[in-house]
Protein backbone atom coordinates (compact mmCIF):
# COMPACT_ATOMS: atom_id res chain seq x y z
CA UNK A 1 0.00 0.00 0.00
CA UNK A 2 2.74 2.39 0.34
CA UNK A 3 4.42 1.89 -2.85
CA UNK A 4 0.49 2.69 -4.40
CA UNK A 5 0.72 6.24 -1.82
CA UNK A 6 3.94 6.77 -3.31
CA UNK A 7 5.23 6.39 0.73
CA UNK A 8 8.95 5.51 1.43
CA UNK A 9 8.92 1.67 2.47
CA UNK A 10 10.41 1.91 6.19
CA UNK A 11 12.83 -0.88 5.63
CA UNK A 12 14.87 0.58 3.08
CA UNK A 13 17.62 2.12 4.73
CA UNK A 14 18.76 5.92 3.35
CA UNK A 15 22.12 5.26 1.32
CA UNK A 16 21.37 1.75 1.08
CA UNK A 17 22.81 -0.36 -2.25
CA UNK A 18 21.91 -2.72 -3.79
CA UNK A 19 23.67 -6.01 -4.36
CA UNK A 20 24.22 -4.86 -7.50
CA UNK A 21 26.18 -1.96 -6.58
CA UNK A 22 23.29 0.55 -7.58
CA UNK A 23 22.21 2.85 -4.81
CA UNK A 24 18.38 2.22 -3.85
CA UNK A 25 15.55 4.72 -3.98
CA UNK A 26 13.23 4.67 -0.94
CA UNK A 27 9.96 3.27 -3.53
CA UNK A 28 11.52 0.33 -3.82
CA UNK A 29 11.24 0.72 -7.65
CA UNK A 30 15.03 -0.27 -7.71
CA UNK A 31 13.32 -3.67 -8.17
CA UNK A 32 12.14 -2.96 -11.86
CA UNK A 33 15.29 -3.13 -12.93
CA UNK A 34 18.15 -4.97 -11.10
CA UNK A 35 19.79 -7.45 -13.37
CA UNK A 36 20.20 -9.12 -10.46
CA UNK A 37 16.29 -9.74 -9.79
CA UNK A 38 15.56 -10.87 -13.69
CA UNK A 39 14.46 -13.97 -12.07
CA UNK A 40 12.37 -12.98 -9.41
CA UNK A 41 10.72 -10.66 -12.09
CA UNK A 42 9.88 -13.72 -14.04
CA UNK A 43 8.64 -14.90 -11.19
CA UNK A 44 6.03 -12.43 -10.38
CA UNK A 45 4.83 -12.16 -14.23
CA UNK A 46 4.03 -15.90 -14.33
CA UNK A 47 2.24 -15.15 -10.65
CA UNK A 48 0.12 -12.31 -12.32
CA UNK A 49 -0.37 -15.46 -14.98
CA UNK A 50 -1.39 -18.04 -13.27
CA UNK A 51 -3.41 -16.33 -10.82
CA UNK A 52 -4.96 -13.24 -13.24
CA UNK A 53 -5.42 -15.06 -16.47
CA UNK A 54 -4.63 -18.78 -16.35
CA UNK A 55 -7.13 -19.23 -13.63
CA UNK A 56 -9.65 -16.75 -13.75
CA UNK A 57 -10.16 -17.96 -17.35
CA UNK A 58 -10.44 -21.69 -15.85
CA UNK A 59 -13.08 -20.08 -13.36
CA UNK A 60 -15.25 -18.78 -16.08
CA UNK A 61 -14.74 -22.64 -18.20
CA UNK A 62 -12.93 -21.75 -20.83
CA UNK A 63 -10.21 -24.63 -20.39
CA UNK A 64 -7.28 -22.49 -21.30
CA UNK A 65 -3.57 -23.76 -21.71
CA UNK A 66 -0.78 -21.84 -19.80
CA UNK A 67 2.49 -21.06 -22.09
CA UNK A 68 1.66 -23.47 -24.87
CA UNK A 69 4.52 -23.92 -27.01
CA UNK A 70 5.53 -23.03 -31.20
CA UNK A 71 2.83 -20.67 -31.61
CA UNK A 72 4.45 -18.89 -34.00
CA UNK A 73 7.83 -18.44 -35.76
CA UNK A 74 8.78 -15.22 -34.10
CA UNK A 75 12.45 -15.45 -31.33
CA UNK A 76 10.91 -16.93 -28.82
CA UNK A 77 8.33 -19.40 -30.08
CA UNK A 78 4.99 -18.56 -28.36
CA UNK A 79 3.03 -15.69 -27.83
CA UNK A 80 1.02 -16.69 -25.61
CA UNK A 81 1.02 -16.73 -21.70
CA UNK A 82 -2.26 -18.05 -21.39
CA UNK A 83 -4.28 -19.61 -24.66
CA UNK A 84 -7.59 -20.09 -24.63
CA UNK A 85 -9.16 -21.96 -27.93
CA UNK A 86 -12.65 -22.40 -27.69
CA UNK A 87 -15.42 -20.21 -25.97
CA UNK A 88 -15.43 -16.40 -27.23
CA UNK A 89 -16.10 -17.06 -30.78
CA UNK A 90 -18.76 -14.08 -30.79
CA UNK A 91 -15.91 -11.81 -30.15
CA UNK A 92 -12.75 -13.13 -31.81
CA UNK A 93 -14.46 -15.31 -33.77
CA UNK A 94 -12.64 -18.68 -34.37
CA UNK A 95 -9.75 -17.63 -33.67
CA UNK A 96 -7.42 -18.54 -30.72
CA UNK A 97 -6.91 -15.83 -28.03
CA UNK A 98 -3.63 -15.45 -27.07
CA UNK A 99 -3.41 -13.55 -23.58
CA UNK A 100 0.33 -11.99 -22.68
CA UNK A 101 0.94 -10.65 -19.17
CA UNK A 102 3.09 -7.43 -19.80
CA UNK A 103 5.00 -6.29 -16.23
CA UNK A 104 5.67 -2.52 -16.83
CA UNK A 105 7.79 -0.93 -14.19
CA UNK A 106 7.05 2.39 -12.39
CA UNK A 107 11.10 3.03 -12.45
CA UNK A 108 12.47 2.23 -16.20
CA UNK A 109 13.00 5.45 -18.14
CA UNK A 110 10.88 4.43 -21.14
CA UNK A 111 7.86 3.67 -19.68
CA UNK A 112 8.16 7.10 -17.87
CA UNK A 113 8.99 9.13 -20.52
CA UNK A 114 5.50 7.60 -22.10
CA UNK A 115 3.73 8.46 -18.99
CA UNK A 116 4.31 11.76 -18.73
CA UNK A 117 3.39 12.65 -21.97
CA UNK A 118 0.24 10.73 -21.92
CA UNK A 119 -2.19 9.50 -19.01
CA UNK A 120 -1.30 5.35 -19.14
CA UNK A 121 1.30 6.01 -21.59
CA UNK A 122 2.77 3.66 -19.99
CA UNK A 123 0.89 1.20 -20.78
CA UNK A 124 -0.01 1.51 -24.00
CA UNK A 125 3.59 1.76 -24.62
CA UNK A 126 3.90 -1.94 -23.15
CA UNK A 127 1.00 -2.54 -25.26
CA UNK A 128 2.97 -1.52 -28.45
CA UNK A 129 5.81 -3.08 -27.51
CA UNK A 130 4.44 -6.71 -26.64
CA UNK A 131 2.64 -6.72 -30.02
CA UNK A 132 6.17 -6.17 -31.96
CA UNK A 133 7.11 -8.73 -30.37
CA UNK A 134 4.97 -10.70 -31.96
CA UNK A 135 3.73 -9.36 -35.38
CA UNK A 136 4.48 -12.98 -37.19
CA UNK A 137 1.16 -14.27 -35.31
CA UNK A 138 -0.54 -16.80 -37.98
CA UNK A 139 -4.28 -15.03 -39.17
CA UNK A 140 -5.89 -17.85 -36.85
CA UNK A 141 -4.49 -16.02 -33.60
CA UNK A 142 -4.72 -13.15 -31.75
CA UNK A 143 -3.11 -11.36 -29.03
CA UNK A 144 -4.48 -9.55 -26.05
CA UNK A 145 -1.81 -7.75 -24.21
CA UNK A 146 -2.64 -7.76 -20.43
CA UNK A 147 -0.20 -5.38 -18.66
CA UNK A 148 -0.12 -4.27 -15.04
CA UNK A 149 2.32 -1.92 -13.26
CA UNK A 150 4.62 -2.78 -10.65
CA UNK A 151 2.28 0.18 -8.78
CA UNK A 152 -0.44 -2.43 -8.72
CA UNK A 153 -2.02 -1.11 -11.56
CA UNK A 154 -4.12 -2.82 -13.92
CA UNK A 155 -4.62 -2.39 -17.94
CA UNK A 156 -8.05 -1.69 -19.20
CA UNK A 157 -7.71 -5.55 -21.10
CA UNK A 158 -8.44 -7.25 -18.05
CA UNK A 159 -11.64 -5.59 -17.01
CA UNK A 160 -12.50 -6.01 -21.04
CA UNK A 161 -11.53 -9.55 -21.31
CA UNK A 162 -13.22 -10.34 -17.57
CA UNK A 163 -16.58 -9.28 -19.26
CA UNK A 164 -16.10 -11.52 -21.77
CA UNK A 165 -15.24 -14.32 -20.17
CA UNK A 166 -18.26 -13.71 -17.40
CA UNK A 167 -20.25 -13.84 -20.29
CA UNK A 168 -19.48 -17.24 -21.16
CA UNK A 169 -19.31 -18.38 -17.51
CA UNK A 170 -23.19 -16.96 -17.71
CA UNK A 171 -24.06 -19.63 -20.19
CA UNK A 172 -22.78 -22.63 -18.13
CA UNK A 173 -25.43 -22.45 -15.46
CA UNK A 174 -28.98 -20.88 -14.48
CA UNK A 175 -29.69 -18.09 -12.75
CA UNK A 176 -26.45 -16.23 -14.03
CA UNK A 177 -27.74 -12.82 -14.83
CA UNK A 178 -26.07 -9.86 -15.90
CA UNK A 179 -26.05 -8.52 -12.21
CA UNK A 180 -24.30 -11.40 -11.12
CA UNK A 181 -21.71 -11.37 -14.15
CA UNK A 182 -20.81 -7.75 -13.37
CA UNK A 183 -20.46 -8.68 -9.87
CA UNK A 184 -18.16 -11.61 -10.78
CA UNK A 185 -15.91 -9.43 -12.94
CA UNK A 186 -15.11 -6.83 -10.12
CA UNK A 187 -14.41 -10.20 -7.46
CA UNK A 188 -12.04 -11.07 -10.20
CA UNK A 189 -10.95 -7.41 -10.77
CA UNK A 190 -10.35 -7.23 -6.52
CA UNK A 191 -8.36 -10.74 -7.25
CA UNK A 192 -6.00 -9.54 -9.61
CA UNK A 193 -5.08 -5.90 -7.75
CA UNK A 194 -4.02 -7.90 -5.06
CA UNK A 195 -2.76 -10.64 -6.92
CA UNK A 196 -0.39 -7.84 -8.69
CA UNK A 197 0.16 -6.21 -5.31
CA UNK A 198 1.25 -9.22 -3.36
CA UNK A 199 3.44 -10.39 -6.01
CA UNK A 200 5.03 -6.91 -6.45
CA UNK A 201 5.84 -7.17 -2.42
CA UNK A 202 7.62 -10.50 -2.72
CA UNK A 203 9.98 -8.90 -5.50
CA UNK A 204 10.20 -5.82 -2.76
CA UNK A 205 11.79 -8.59 -0.07
CA UNK A 206 14.14 -9.93 -2.41
CA UNK A 207 15.48 -6.24 -2.98
CA UNK A 208 15.21 -5.56 0.61
CA UNK A 209 17.31 -9.17 1.61
CA UNK A 210 20.06 -7.68 -1.38
CA UNK A 211 20.33 -4.17 0.76
CA UNK A 212 23.57 -3.55 3.22
CA UNK A 213 24.08 -0.07 4.43
CA UNK A 214 27.35 1.97 4.95
CA UNK A 215 27.94 2.36 8.83
CA UNK A 216 29.29 6.42 9.24
CA UNK A 217 31.44 5.71 11.54
CA UNK A 218 33.49 2.62 10.27
CA UNK A 219 32.60 2.64 6.83
CA UNK A 220 31.80 -1.03 6.74
CA UNK A 221 28.49 -2.74 5.02
CA UNK A 222 26.21 -3.68 6.76
CA UNK A 223 23.83 -6.60 6.19
CA UNK A 224 20.71 -7.74 7.92
CA UNK A 225 17.67 -5.47 7.35
CA UNK A 226 13.97 -6.14 8.97
CA UNK A 227 11.93 -7.86 6.39
CA UNK A 228 8.63 -6.40 5.43
CA UNK A 229 5.88 -6.96 7.52
CA UNK A 230 3.40 -8.36 5.40
CA UNK A 231 0.46 -6.30 7.32
CA UNK A 232 1.92 -3.52 5.36
CA UNK A 233 0.36 -4.81 2.52
CA UNK A 234 -2.97 -3.88 2.98
CA UNK A 235 -4.55 -5.36 -0.27
CA UNK A 236 -2.47 -9.09 0.05
CA UNK A 237 -5.96 -11.00 0.74
CA UNK A 238 -6.87 -12.46 -2.27
CA UNK A 239 -10.59 -12.86 -3.06
CA UNK A 240 -12.33 -16.60 -3.43
CA UNK A 241 -13.58 -16.90 -7.27
CA UNK A 242 -16.97 -18.40 -7.68
CA UNK A 243 -16.86 -21.75 -9.47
Amino acid sequence: MRRLLRLPLRNLTAGALCGCGTAVDPFGDHADSCRDLQGFRGKRHDTVNNVCVFATARAAHLAPAIEPPKLNEDGNGRPADTLVQNGLEDVFGHRQVCYDVVGVGSSIEQYLVAACNDVGGAMEFGVKRKLRSTRQLEDDKVVVPMPFTSQGSLHANFSISYEQWAVHWATRGEGRSKDAQKALVQTWLAQASATVQKAQWKLTVQLVNRLGAVNARSGQLMKGLLPINLHDVEASKVLKVPS
